[in-house]
């Protein structure tokens, strides 16, 4: 959390040596791979965190079953990883799946279920199907606005998502307001400086910059010879 993910790593690498040694297969040994491969993903190793929590996924289906909440965390997390690495289809399929599991198991608006419906979302809007991406992002941006507020963190990514999608589909005029609104709850709520806020500032000012192009190429097509 302090951003020190060298030092994290050697740490979760040491953990899970000694589960491993200790206790192969248990609860505590496969949440230690977790950490270890979200880490690593975090730092760009997106290979071996994808190996990693392919792996601890294997052993949690076997061990815990489909539907433990272990399970399904290393669903999504591996889900996150392949979409890093650009594997859009197969990132797509096994996010779908942590989202209808969720659903099925957590209750309406569990952040958790959220989670893994934006990530769905997102692999939608990466193999090109904006409309079906959008629909998921505004349903949970309604849903996390009404369970933790419209300035929650998880409703602000929600928020930006949202904006994104829409701009790549084209619809600019409510993608620079969604923007414009979000930005300004991201730096009323979490400040200037956070990651979040920064990410939300440049998916505006990209968004802004495509939506002069397309007018400029507008204006070229419609001037008169």
């Amino acid at each position: 959390q302090q951003g020190k993910l060298a030092e994290a790593e050697y740490v979760y690498d040491h953990v899970l040596k000694i589960r491993v040694a200790r206790a192969p297969g248990e609860p505590e040994t496969i949440d230690a791979m977790h950490a270890l491969g979200s880490v690593l993903r975090d730092r760009g190793n997106l290979a071996r965190a994808a190996d990693l929590l392919s792996e601890a996924l294997g052993v949690a289906q076997d061990r815990a079953g489909e539907r433990h909440p272990l399970t399904l965390k290393l669903l999504h997390e591996y889900a996150a990883t392949l979409l890093a690495q650009g594997h859009v289809d197969d990132a797509t399929g096994f996010a779908r799946d942590a989202y209808a599991r969720r659903g099925e198991e957590l209750k309406d608006g569990d952040a958790d279920t959220l989670a893994s419906q934006m990530l769905y979302a997102q692999g939608l809007q990466a193999q090109g199907f904006h409309a079906e991406a959008a629909a998921l992002f505004e349903g949970a941006l309604n849903a996390s606005a009404n369970a933790y507020g419209a300035r929650s963190p998880i409703a602000l990514s929600a928020q930006n998502n949202l904006a994104s999608c829409l701009a790549a589909a084209g619809e600019t005029e409510r993608a620079e307001r969604l923007f414009r609104e979000g930005l300004e709850s991201c730096k009323t709520v979490l400040g200037p400086e956070h990651v979040h806020t920064i990410n939300v500032e440049g998916n505006y000012a990209v968004a802004r910059r495509d939506a002069a192009a397309i007018g400029r190429v507008l204006d070229a097509l419609t001037k008169p010879p």
